[in-house]
């Protein structure tokens, strides 16, 4: 394996604001909370404690029986479980809590597919759950399940209805999720949590649930049923608060802009050039036919959240197919850093990072084998995302504690910036394009540019950095 670096984009750290808990604070961070695992005061780690609890029972299950029947009947009703794992703390003390849902196409998998994940973050002082949800049991997923003992799962996944199945099943799926997570917000005291600073995450269909349960009101999932009234049949969705961040492996949304200016909630996406399950870019899940809708992988949902201006971190594999572990060594550290310093701390960052492997990786084989996939492919080069940072609400002034620039509004060519020995680091405009500002001598600017909104991002002589909004006249 071979790997190389790039970097599209700046991490700038905007003012912190510090939380309940006051996770942010220096302190905090020189002892790596949550970055690094937590020790007593013996030196030994913190011990971590395992309970499982019921959190919904006796709820229908997705299958072709009439729900009206009840639950006695057919023995069609089921009970869901979650695992959460917290480290012994003292009374009294809250911790973040992380969400993990498991994949499997809403079809397979269980809780238990990322008990090991939730283990470590507990040690690294995050409370972690994992859940269940519930599955497709349809008489197509029974048989697409079944026979792909037999046969291989890429000529039998296609055949599938896309909005009886899996869109139907994901809608379920994220009344689950929100439940669960209600349920341990009510529960907060008995496990640590801090019920405002949730962040959820998965893989694969997990990807998918973690972005519906942070972006999706019951208005958009109305929109893209499919003609299918999944509100009457299953009940209204019932989103949660507290949402704090996102990390979408190799996951994916049915639209983008479910994702609205207003939500502005960090995500951390893992995606490969080579996945022929969901698309690096836009097409249907699993390659398949016009039959089923395309969707938008990781590389568009970060794009749009760079729209936005809101802050992600996008890791593509390039030649990485849709097993997003091959990779866990290199991206697990960037996660840990993002949710501390973006989902936590309010960071601003935005970011894009490529690691590269063999080109002879298996899953490159199937993306453009037309024998396996009906929409085969080569790979997808690595989206080039534009070189600028978070963009703020241009109609809202930026609070800035240390740095000053005048005049504003701009009317000539030269700006005075205040520190002196403050630094510009870079320009850009509305559209994250670079702009014409120079820094010809210390505490002076020269703008060569026409009237509009521009960005400035200044390095303090401490180290820190900050954006200042000029609006040329």
């Amino acid at each position: 394996m071979k790997n190389h670096y790039l970097y599209f984009g700046l991490s700038l750290l905007c003012a912190t604001t510090l939380q309940a808990q006051n996770y942010c604070t220096p302190e905090n961070e020189a002892d790596s909370l949550f970055l690094g695992y937590q020790l007593d005061g013996n030196g030994d780690p913190i011990p971590v404690i395992k309970e499982t609890v019921l959190y919904a029972q006796q709820v229908f299950s997705i299958d072709e029986w009439d729900n009206s029947w009840g639950c006695g009947w057919a023995n069609q009703c089921e009970n869901l479980g979650l695992d959460v794992y917290y480290p012994d703390l003292p009374a009294g003390e809250k911790r973040p809590l992380v969400v993990l849902i498991h994949g499997g196409a809403f079809i397979t998998g269980n809780r238990t597919d990322y008990a090991a994940m939730a283990e470590d973050l507990a040690k690294r002082g995050y409370i972690a759950a994992t859940i269940d949800y519930r599955l497709c049991k349809r008489n197509n997923c029974n048989g697409l399940e079944w026979l792909s003992e037999f046969l291989p799962v890429w000529s039998l996944i296609c055949n599938l209805n896309f909005w009886n199945d899996f869109g139907q099943s994901a809608y379920v799926a994220t009344i689950d999720a929100h439940n669960a997570i209600r349920y341990l917000q009510d529960h907060a005291a008995e496990f640590h949590i801090d019920p405002e600073n949730i962040i959820v995450g998965g893989h694969s269909a997990g990807g998918w649930l973690a972005e519906h349960v942070a972006f999706l009101d019951q208005d958009e999932a109305n929109a893209l049923a499919g003609g299918n009234n999944y509100e009457a049949l299953w009940d209204t969705l019932g989103p949660v608060t507290g949402i704090k961040g996102v990390f979408n492996l190799a996951g994916a949304m049915l639209d983008t802009t479910h994702i609205d200016e207003d939500e502005h909630i960090p995500t951390f996406f893992v995606t490969g050039t080579c996945d022929p399950v969901i698309c690096y870019g836009y097409d249907a899940p699993f390659h398949c036919n016009n039959s089923y809708p395309k969707v938008h992988g990781g590389s568009e949902l970060a794009l749009r959240m760079h729209h936005l201006g809101h802050s992600y971190y996008l890791f593509t594999g390039e030649y990485m197919g849709h097993d997003v572990n091959i990779l866990n060594d290199t991206w697990m550290p960037e996660l840990l850093q993002f949710a501390y310093n973006a989902m936590l701390c309010d960071s601003c960052i935005q970011e894009h990072r490529v690691e590269q492997l063999d080109l002879n990786n298996p899953d490159c084989a199937i993306l453009s084998n037309p024998a396996i996939l009906q929409a085969a492919h080569d790979p997808l080069p690595p989206i080039n995302m534009p070189l600028y940072n978070c963009l703020v609400d241009a109609t809202e002034p930026i609070q800035n504690t240390k740095t000053r620039i005048y005049p504003v509004p701009v009317s000539g060519t030269y700006l005075q910036l205040e520190p002196e020995d403050a630094r510009l680091i870079s320009a850009y405009n509305l559209m994250g394009q670079p702009a014409s500002v120079h820094q010809e001598v210390p505490g002076r600017l020269r703008i060569d540019e026409s009237a509009g909104i521009y960005f400035l991002l200044i390095e303090l002589p401490d180290g820190k950095r900050e954006v200042l909004k000029i609006v040329v006249q």
